[in-house]
């Protein structure tokens, strides 16, 4: 027999995508894929499924199937170059820049993302 809220719950899929020259954004990511389920949970009657890929494994492997909710870690690396695991991604996005010009591509319309940046306070310039 479920319970009323059982029956009211819902699945909700967060994707984390990185690339990380270090494995700082590797490691940050599974940290909060780890973290959101426990912490999210808590707050709303919502089963939540995190997971985490490379930016370019997400491209070549997933075919970009996005979920509502994707969440994006990336580092600063040399002078603009996307670090390892980000080189096909900034080729996509570049790509859907040159596309659209106005509008939000269609694939995109109902993705809801967030974006954190990793830098290193070592170099003059960093992010």
């Amino acid at each position: 027999m479920t319970t009323k809220d059982e029956e009211s719950s819902r699945t909700e899929d967060i994707l984390v995508v990185y690339a990380s020259q270090t494995g700082n954004c590797e490691q940050a990511a599974q940290q909060f894929c780890a973290k959101a389920s426990e912490r999210l949970e808590k707050k709303k009657n919502v089963n939540i499924v995190a997971r985490y890929s490379t930016m370019d494994d997400f491209i070549e492997q997933k075919k970009c199937e996005w979920p509502r909710l994707v969440v994006v870690m990336t580092s600063s690396y040399g002078v603009g170059q996307a670090p390892l695991g980000g080189y096909r991604f900034r080729a996509f996005c570049d790509a859907l820049l040159d596309e659209t010009t106005t509008t939000t591509p269609p694939m995109l319309s109902s993705l809801t993302y967030a974006m954190l940046g990793l830098g290193d306070s070592m170099y003059t310039t960093f992010f």
